[in-house]
């Protein structure tokens, strides 16, 4: 008798406890399912395809290639739309618009109470470019004083902007750095002053072989902003980025680009 009430009293703890693990399952799974939901990124680019960063058309280019890095690894989706420059920035801060990829604190120092950024995730540096044979070595933008540099329009060069300021140094501005060198090429200003990175892919697929580099300037860190409404998303997109970039996936991918 005893027993029986005891494997009764077994089978009765047991269906208790088979109960209350499949109730603990039932809550669980719903809670993971909606923690990895897939979230979408609404991120602002050009107009015009800026290679090696990207292209309109295909998909490809560093910043596409990264942005799909990171959605393999986390549940975020990256969804592409295309403005004018500062229509692009201001949509950021205005919330129309999640993230400008990119780009660097140091540039955008006047939005930073409306956005949040992510570590560095690379270094942008902007060259000195000649015409082959007439390249100068300089430290300081003074030594181009009575010069007329070609620039991408809208960009900001941060050591050179006092000297443009009071036009001891020409600022002529161009839509692309396709057309900064052109205008070097043609000899309608005497330097370039650009991005290392698009230089150096443009130089790569450039068979005249007719530019060569001067010296280095203006040297900032890369990364993303959001707007500060997406400041917690912006983190764990920072999160998964740190990690590609410690395995030096990013570092592979801005490779492959020169």
């Amino acid at each position: 008798m005893d027993r029986e009430r005891r494997n009764t009293q077994n089978s009765l703890m047991s269906r208790i406890l088979l109960g209350m693990f499949a109730l603990a399952i039932s809550v669980a799974l719903p809670i993971q399912a909606h923690s990895r939901k897939e979230v979408v990124i609404r991120v602002g680019l050009l107009q015009q395809d800026y290679p090696p960063l990207f292209w309109i058309e295909e998909d490809k280019g560093i910043v596409k290639d990264i942005l799909k890095a990171v959605s393999e690894n986390s549940r975020f989706r990256f969804e592409f739309s295309y403005y004018p420059f500062n229509r692009l920035i201001n949509k950021v801060v205005s919330n129309e618009l999640d993230m400008e990829t990119w780009t660097s604190p140091v540039w955008r120092t006047k939005y930073k109470q409306h956005t949040y950024f992510t570590n560095p995730i690379s270094e942008h540096c902007e060259v000195t470019v000649f015409r082959k044979g007439e390249a100068i070595k300089a430290s300081s933008p003074a030594v181009f004083i009575g010069k007329r540099i070609g620039v991408v329009q809208n960009f900001t060069f941060p050591i050179f902007e006092p000297f443009f300021d009071e036009g001891s140094i020409h600022r002529a501005d161009a839509s692309n750095e396709q057309g900064v060198l052109k205008m070097l090429a043609h000899k309608r200003t005497d330097l370039a002053l650009m991005d290392q990175t698009v230089f150096e892919h443009l130089a790569s697929n450039d068979p005249q072989d007719i530019f060569e580099i001067g010296s280095l300037f203006d040297c900032v860190p890369v990364s993303f902003m959001l707007n500060i409404n997406q400041e917690q998303h912006g983190k764990e997109i920072d999160t998964v980025l740190q990690k590609l970039k410690r395995k030096g996936i990013i570092d592979k991918i801005i490779n492959n680009y020169q």
